[in-house]
């Protein structure tokens, strides 16, 4: 229902905006820094070379780590302690000298992969690498060193002699010294670590079914006084990187305020009164979809109201996310989620990027790309993944999905 729809309450002109947009107040690219300076001890394989050797021997003996938040401008956790070297168990009298660690230190420390482990269940704990798939980040973070020797040098030689694959999150930083320089340099920049260009990892394709009760029904427009409940929430997950559905969450609901459906609701959507009669309401529904999100590590573990900014929605219409979710919430007497706050209308980026081209829902779109539609229209489920289609084809064809729509304030 929500492709073709559109009724929107009280709704003004769309805005677009392509960007990546943050939630945080200060404007700031993420919401989340880790500050890092190793120390590591060096043994030369030549010390009467001048110059570094590829047969040099070094080890991190010291791991700090500040996470700084971009809202408050604080820290918020710090994760810190030296190392053990394995190969070259003994210190040398030039790196106590420069850093202050004595042997007794690293002796009572643990190795580098206990460390490792423990830095990311640190970065788990704050929800900045994924639950799932400890490899990705969720892009609400990014590192700060002070010189390019620490991320892009010093980690991954430790992480490949301690046997450990590269990750990652640790493949774009930033160099707060260059930062502060006349030129900025690449490393700065937001990278995307997915292959095809996207400014997402993950996309959440969504169609809702509703349900309306009209408060007047000879009144041929929507009234302030009509009621309406979401009957089914269907949501595809597409994977940016691979381009493809990694995972599908899909429920009828219960509706609460007016519990039998009506016929023109049965005509068109195909669910009938025995279907969401034997379905979960809202508020059980909800905390399923917040679950779902967070076993994909799509919202914050620590905040269920924040995203980790490795995904958008995309919808088929402004309907679902700007005017039906926020109402059903309000009515089930549920906050407002920040993570719903910006999505992709994938109709709309498709007239963004052909302007001459007018386009008046679904069905529409899919003819003009040559797309199948699959299954009932209405559906939806069906919807969803006729959507998701239209999503994948943006990216096979190297368009990216970028943000058409975000709420303000």
């Amino acid at each position: 229902m929500g492709t073709d729809m559109n009724i929107e309450l009280g709704a003004s002109t769309v805005p677009f905006s392509y960007n990546i947009i943050t939630t945080n107040s200060v404007d700031q690219p993420f919401d989340y820094y880790c500050v890092l300076c190793f120390e590591a001890v060096y043994h030369p394989a030549n010390p009467s070379l001048k110059k570094p050797s590829p047969d040099d021997i070094w080890e991190i003996i010291e791991f700090p780590l500040c996470l700084l938040s971009a809202e408050t401008n604080t820290i918020v956790d710090i994760y810190h302690s030296y190392v053990r070297p394995s190969i070259k168990t003994t210190l040398n009298d030039l790196c106590i000298s420069i850093t202050g660690i004595t042997q007794s230190m690293v002796d009572n420390s643990p190795t580098f992969d206990i460390v490792w482990k423990d830095v990311q269940q640190f970065l788990l704990k704050h929800s900045l690498i994924s639950l799932v798939d400890h490899n990705s980040n969720c892009h609400s973070f990014i590192w700060i060193t002070c010189g390019n020797w620490d991320l892009r040098t010093m980690l991954p030689l430790q992480l490949k002699q301690s046997g450990f694959d590269r990750p990652k999150f640790i493949n774009e930083f930033i160099n707060i010294k260059d930062l502060c320089s006349t030129t900025v340099p690449s490393s700065y920049n937001i990278i995307t670590t997915n292959s095809v260009g996207q400014p997402f990892d993950y996309y959440c394709v969504l169609d809702f079914e509703a349900v309306c009760h009209q408060a007047n029904p000879s009144l041929k427009k929507p009234s302030p006084d009509d009621i309406w409940e979401i009957i089914e929430f269907p949501i595809c997950v597409l994977s940016a990187e691979t381009n493809t559905i990694v995972d599908i969450y899909h429920s009828y609901v219960r509706p609460s305020i007016k519990t039998t459906l009506n016929e023109l609701c049965i005509s068109i959507t195909g669910i009938t009164q025995s279907i969401v009669d034997n379905s979960p309401t809202f508020d059980i529904v909800w905390k399923d979809v917040q679950q779902f999100l967070l076993k994909h590590s799509l919202i914050s573990f620590v905040d269920h109201h924040s995203k980790c900014h490795s995904f958008t929605w995309i919808t088929c219409g402004n309907w679902d996310l700007r005017t039906m979710l926020p109402l059903q919430l309000k009515q089930s007497g549920f906050d407002r989620p920040k993570f719903i706050n910006e999505f992709i209308n994938i109709k709309d980026l498709y007239m963004e990027y052909y302007p001459s081209t007018r386009i008046r829902g679904m069905k529409d779109l899919l003819k003009k790309l040559n797309l199948k539609l699959e299954g009932r229209h209405h559906s939806g489920i069906d919807d969803t993944k006729n959507i998701t289609k239209i999503a994948q084809w943006f990216i096979e064809n190297k368009h990216p999905l970028k943000l058409t729509w975000k709420r303000n304030g």
